[in-house]
């Protein structure tokens, strides 16, 4: 670990704290390359609740960018949007929490939407975007896989003596990937030479230890920020009561009019599982 310093434009002020030597090399390097090379960098950051994502990503986002401030830090699809299509060459953009408040299969399928628009949109900006969500699963295949560049993964000792991360490169990442798809989410172990710890110096702030480098923006306008994304909870899906007496009349009609070959390919058309055609197809048996 090696102590970093330097002025902070945003707070006006000398600010200093610990990143890997490992991660220094590669940060100091990165903002000068996306920009001279024409490049863009898309970063995935995953762990579990309350282990340090945020703090880890803002710190390793502040050493790479030192305009780096609130307003490139998205709580929603719509800001992340806005950031990706107003912020300057170079800069780095922040989408935190990308999946918190979205519970349902459909509101995870619009945030993903709309990050592969984001995405395809970066285009010619030269921007570097750290996407920090709790499981790397919830990401669709084209973000996961081929549109992000590394995935880090942030996690606390049980002693809670220290918090680490690990960095796996993109063959590492695909088979992550492939296999926590498999495993209901949860990320298998994967050994990898590119890991370190990483610590936070706190400061008080309402009562509280706050980490740095929270210091270098306004706090109170953070949780404000963060506290009207997520105020609202879930997502509240309204559903339609007659919506599987519908279905069910579609299935009757399709295998009297529309003749299907595979079952598979009826239950696609009806927009319901496989399993469910099953249960109707029981129940036609038993007569109900």
């Amino acid at each position: 670990m090696t102590l970093v310093k330097f002025y902070d434009p945003i707070a006006k002020e000398e600010i200093s704290y610990s990143i890997s030597e490992k991660l220094i090399q590669k940060w100091s390097k990165l903002k000068g390359m996306v920009v001279e090379k024409n490049r863009d960098r898309v970063y995935i950051v995953v762990g579990m609740e309350r282990g340090g994502k945020s703090t880890w990503t803002f710190q390793q986002s502040k050493f790479i960018d030192k305009e780096f401030n609130l307003s490139r830090i998205c709580f929603t699809p719509e800001q992340f949007l806005t950031q990706i299509r107003t912020a300057p060459e170079g800069s780095v953009i922040v989408f935190d929490e990308a999946f918190r408040g979205f519970s349902s299969k459909s509101s995870l399928s619009k945030v993903n939407k709309i990050l592969v628009q984001g995405l395809m949109e970066m285009g010619q900006r030269n921007l570097i975007i750290f996407i920090v969500l709790p499981s790397f699963s919830l990401l669709e295949n084209y973000v996961a896989i081929h549109r992000s560049h590394a995935l880090f993964y942030i996690y606390e000792r049980k002693d809670l003596s220290y918090r680490g991360w690990r960095c796996y490169n993109r063959k590492k990442k695909r088979i992550i990937y492939f296999k926590s798809k498999k495993n209901y989410g949860i990320m298998p172990y994967t050994p990898t030479t590119l890991k370190g710890k990483f610590f936070a110096k706190r400061i008080k702030f309402n009562n509280k230890n706050t980490p740095l480098p929270y210091v270098t923006f306004d706090l109170k306008g953070y949780d404000e920020k963060k506290a009207r994304a997520f105020g609202g909870g879930d997502e509240k899906i309204v559903v339609n009561p007659y919506e599987i007496e519908v279905k069910k009349i579609k299935y009757i009609l399709c295998k009297i009019k529309c003749p299907i070959k595979t079952k598979k390919e009826l239950a696609e058309k009806l927009g319901v599982s496989y399993s469910t055609l099953r249960e109707w197809k029981r129940h036609e048996k038993d007569g109900k």
